[in-house]
């Protein structure tokens, strides 16, 4: 019995190919815990700058709910 082997085709280029998906996937998951961290961080500066000024602090969603309902109540 005889063994035959044959050289792969763009054996380089297939073999270059897997550490650039792998950074890639690690640049894509890091830029979105990135984007988390910021808007935490945003939601903290904005929680302490009420704390500070003595205003009621209400996140973003309960703060669309009432600027909706001051608009319901402006028009007459």
């Amino acid at each position: 019995m005889s063994t035959i082997i044959v050289p792969a085709v763009n054996s380089i280029a297939a073999g270059n190919r897997r550490p650039v998906q792998t950074l890639t996937t690690i640049f894509v998951a890091l830029g979105c815990q990135l984007r988390i961290a910021m808007h935490i961080g945003s939601d903290l500066i904005e929680r302490r700058f009420a704390g500070f000024a003595g205003l009621p602090y209400h996140s973003p969603v309960s703060r669309q709910q009432w600027e909706d309902l001051w608009e319901t109540e402006e028009q007459p």
